[in-house]
């Protein structure tokens, strides 16, 4: 295993795709402990694949925004590999995280899909504003990253303490500036919007509000909430781009819209059952007080 990039030296890889690799690393002699993406040896060698890197390496120094990966710097190493030191994110990502939670029998709460839905809208608004797609919004690709000045934060079930959330890897990222929206195909099955499937094809920002649609209902589909936010999602996720919410904002207030209702919804559901748990008390009470005879001679025969 590589032992040192430049002034970092290399703790373990914590990520290891076809295209590249991302270490966990340690500036020296800071200490501060960063993420390294080493694009792979064999793809170094190749100019096309060196520009996707360097693009996304060039979009994402051009991004400011808490809720994407900050890069701190780029670099090649002795071999020829282009690097960039990024952001940490050293607690997994969305799909790990909704997989564990899944197997120990939870589901997301309100405060989770409210903390994921306002993370994809900032994030996503940052890159639009920047005439930026990401075209591959997806559970992978939002990582999670532990903050210590974050710990007093108050927990929830897909978050722990200090934890927050950082939408990562711009690999697929295109500028409609320069692209004109005309684009290679692609993206991750299930969540990439019906427009990205083809060889070539022309996407905007609204492929991005389905994506971001998709890991909503993704997320929320064995939640109590999942009912709630069934209206959104289904317009969030219309196949004709036309039929879609057209910015990241008409597509958050909508959400917010749906959140609302939700928790109003749970208020009187909550108000409900504390009623019929009294009610079912008292009934348990009286039939108790009938088995013992304390009724006896209190009703006529």
């Amino acid at each position: 295993m590589v032992k040192r990039i430049d002034g970092y030296r290399i703790v373990a890889p914590i990520g290891v795709g076809s295209s590249a690799t991302v270490y966990r690393a340690v500036q020296e002699p800071s200490q501060y402990e960063v993420a390294i993406k080493v694009l792979a040896e064999n793809l170094s060698l190749i100019p096309e694949s060196r520009t996707r890197f360097e693009s996304e390496v060039k979009l994402m120094t051009r991004i400011t925004c808490p809720a994407i990966a900050q890069v701190y710097e780029i670099g090649q190493t002795e071999d020829g590999q282009p690097f960039m030191v990024m952001e940490l994110a050293d607690r997994g990502d969305l799909r790990q995280r909704l997989a564990e939670l899944r197997a120990e029998g939870q589901t997301v709460g309100w405060i989770d899909l409210w903390h994921l839905g306002s993370h994809l809208y900032e994030g996503l608004k940052a890159l639009h504003a920047e005439e930026i797609v990401h075209r591959d919004v997806s559970p992978g690709n939002i990582l999670i990253q532990h903050r210590e000045e974050l710990d007093a934060w108050q927990a929830s079930t897909l978050l722990g303490p200090g934890e927050r959330l950082l939408l990562a890897d711009l690999g697929f990222a295109k500028e409609l500036e320069w692209a004109s929206g005309l684009t290679a195909g692609g993206g991750t099955k299930g969540f990439a919007a019906p427009e990205q499937m083809g060889e070539v094809s022309v996407v905007d920002h609204r492929a991005d509000v389905f994506s971001a649609t998709a890991v909503l209902d993704w997320s929320v589909y064995d939640s109590p909430f999942a009912d709630d936010l069934e209206s959104f999602v289904v317009k969030g996720l219309a196949e004709d781009p036309r039929d879609r919410h057209q910015t990241m904002d008409e597509w958050f207030n909508e959400f917010q819209q749906a959140m609302e209702a939700a928790s109003i919804r749970s208020q009187n559901t909550g108000w409900w059952l504390t009623l019929a748990a009294f009610s079912l008390t008292i009934v348990i009470a009286l039939v108790t007080l009938w088995v013992g005879g304390y009724f006896d001679g209190l009703i006529p025969s």
